[in-house]
């Protein structure tokens, strides 16, 4: 069972940017005291979970219109797959690249791309903590 419809082909991504945004929220704890915990798991919900929302129900609209019995569903997928630019998809992949987390206690990478890069989120606390090791 997958959250994401398998066609729309970002489940893994999410997965991977989840692990990530995850990873720097826990590394970025002073200590691992109930209170921290709970509030680097705080900070990954407000970072990740607006964005899997939307593409959550990306992927359930993109499976109505691809698996749909009804008439309407039937009458968008013939019309919306015909009308699909090759524009309009490299503009929903350029949306979807621009949000790159990067492990906080590595260099960053350069933008080596064409597209724009979302600023990093994570916190001060993992550029202080990677500078004590």
């Amino acid at each position: 069972w997958h959250k994401f419809h398998p066609a729309g082909g970002a489940g893994a991504q999410h997965a991977i940017q989840d692990a990530i945004s995850l990873a720097n929220c826990l590394y970025s704890m002073k200590d691992s005291s109930l209170e921290r915990i709970s509030s680097a798991f705080g900070e990954y919900y407000r970072q990740r979970y607006d964005r899997n929302v939307v593409k959550f129900n990306n992927s359930a609209d993109l499976a109505k219109i691809l698996n749909g019995q009804k008439i309407m569903e039937r009458l968008i997928r013939s019309f919306v797959l015909k009308l699909l630019t090759h524009w309009t998809l490299r503009s929903r992949v350029r949306q979807e690249c621009a949000y790159r987390p990067q492990i906080a206690w590595l260099p960053l990478i350069e933008n080596r791309g064409n597209g724009p890069v979302l600023p990093q989120e994570f916190k001060e606390s993992c550029l202080t903590h990677a500078a004590d090791v």
